[in-house]
């Protein structure tokens, strides 16, 4: 009975280090790079206003979740462009970023998202408070 159960075990084993994974099964992670050659397993990401790789966990201003009811809270980071007319939300979802465009008043827009800093940065969703500025 042994004997059946390590013969196959052990030719799965031959396959798994000939072919680099098991049938049907994805490629290990730790090899993703996106478009811009950026290493997404190790959480980084391009950014369109520093024109490079950027880690969103390593930047000065961070943002986390402003409904804080929840289980899981989710976090971001902001960055600006050196003339401070662009301002680039990191949020989770679907979208890379958030390129916003300064409105000249305090504020940065695009479609329904609006960033302030009355004190600390507020990232508002058609007009509901969804991240706010992490305090340090």
């Amino acid at each position: 009975m042994k004997r059946n159960i390590l013969i196959p075990g052990f030719l799965l084993c031959l396959s798994v280090a000939a072919y680099g994974q098991v049938p049907g099964m994805s490629p290990v992670a730790g090899n993703e790079s996106d478009t811009h050659g950026c290493d997404a397993t190790a959480g980084f990401v391009y950014s369109s206003v520093r024109k490079e790789c950027i880690r969103p966990s390593d930047q000065r201003i961070q943002l986390i979740q402003a409904d804080t009811s929840g289980s899981f809270i989710m976090g971001g980071a902001i960055i600006f462009s050196d003339d401070g007319k662009k301002a680039e939300v990191f949020i989770p979802g679907p979208r890379k970023s958030l390129l916003l465009s300064d409105q000249g008043d305090g504020t940065w827009k695009k479609g329904p998202y609006l960033l302030s800093k009355p004190g600390k940065y507020l990232l508002q969703e058609k007009g509901v408070l969804i991240y706010k500025e992490k305090e340090k």
